[in-house]
């Protein structure tokens, strides 16, 4: 019912500037109305349409660090800034309104790396997911990732592919349809680049029968958690290497998933969600979709749940970004994100269950 509304305000929304733009451009020119504070600066439309938009603010795991994405007249760049001045600088050159979005801006644990997404249209809901192409390119666009050296700002092309994920040890693990693949962070789509048939080009770092996804490092870099989608239901994977078969955390009919591990890389914590299956909702009415928090031994494979939501509709699984918000605190604490009295707040709960702290 949420993503209906949501789509029943932005139709409003098209169907007012519809309305409103072809009425501003069609009215007679007025002369320049006088400033109501003569100390205040008129501004042109043209200004108005040239604001730039920042987003995709993240930072670096020691804070000495932050990039974001800034959109102006429709040309889309990453920004960086360092400690501690924090002084802003550009650090693509794209110079194109070509549709292609930047996103999922990923340091390096070091900070010494950042690679984004570029391409796409990753707010569409149309199934084949096609890349924008305002300009009628006879090449099809794609998402591809992109990779900078900090401090020196060097960026190159990696390789088509999204959800990048980067170890302690400077792997790069993402996403290519539907499965996990890996490849360095000096590869270019170069031909010529030497690694071009070697050990740093890219390849499929597992095969899994699942929709991969929500890709996490340990924190030591040598084993990489997922998700493993089946459509009605999920598990969370753990991969080692070639010669170690893969590890489902606790397996059930449930859906798992947003796996982190603890700091010191024994316990992965995850949601749970039940199944789909079953009769179907009423289309009129919304029902509680409760859900659960998780941690499980990585060596054993055995879990527990350390936290259940209230079988209410306020109790349900959270639909604000970030969905759950899981990460793992000081003192051995989980924190998650829920929605218990109808309002997005944080709790914080031992992470072998007990009461949750509202924080």
């Amino acid at each position: 019912m949420h993503g209906v509304a949501r789509r029943v305000r932005l139709i409003a929304f098209v169907f007012l500037a519809a309305l409103v733009v072809p009425m501003a451009c069609a009215a007679p020119k007025q002369p320049p109305a006088r400033a109501a504070n003569p100390g205040t600066a008129e501004f042109t439309l043209q200004q108005v349409l040239d604001y730039p938009f920042t987003n995709d603010l993240v930072a670096a795991e020691h804070g000495d660090r932050i990039a974001w994405v800034v959109n102006l007249r429709g040309v889309r760049n990453v920004w960086v800034a360092q400690a501690p001045q924090f002084r802003p600088r550009q650090l693509t050159h794209f110079t194109q309104d070509d549709g292609q979005e930047i996103t999922q801006l990923t340091f390096s644990p070091s900070g010494d790396a950042l690679v984004f997404v570029r391409g796409g249209d990753h707010d569409a809901n149309w199934p084949d997911k096609l890349a924008p192409d305002p300009a009628s390119n006879a090449t099809e666009p794609k998402v591809m990732l992109w990779a900078a050296r900090l401090p020196d700002g060097a960026v190159h092309e990696v390789t088509e592919g999204d959800a990048p994920a980067i170890s302690s040890r400077g792997r790069l693990a993402y996403l290519k349809d539907g499965q996990v693949w890996t490849v360095s962070l000096d590869y270019r789509t170069d031909a010529k680049h030497p690694d071009k048939d070697k050990h740093g080009a890219p390849k499929r770092l597992f095969f899994d029968r699942g929709k991969d996804g929500g890709l996490q490092w340990s924190p030591d870099g040598a084993r990489l958690a997922f998700v493993s989608d089946r459509d009605d239901h999920a598990f969370i994977g753990v991969y080692s290497d070639d010669k170690t078969p893969l590890a489902y955390l606790t397996p059930s009919t449930g859906r798992d998933g947003s796996p982190r591990w603890s700091p010191d890389g024994t316990r992965i914590a995850f949601t749970r969600l039940p199944g789909r299956g079953g009769a179907p909702e009423p289309l009129l009415q919304q029902v509680p979709h409760p859900w659960s928090v998780w941690t499980a031994d990585v060596s054993s494979g055995n879990g527990q749940r350390v936290w259940q939501s209230p079988d209410t509709l306020a109790g349900s699984y959270p639909e604000t970004a970030g969905e759950a918000n899981l990460h793992w605190a000081a003192g051995d604490r989980l924190v998650f994100l829920a929605d218990l009295d109808g309002w997005p707040h944080l709790y914080s709960i031992p992470s072998h269950g007990g009461e949750p702290l509202l924080l």
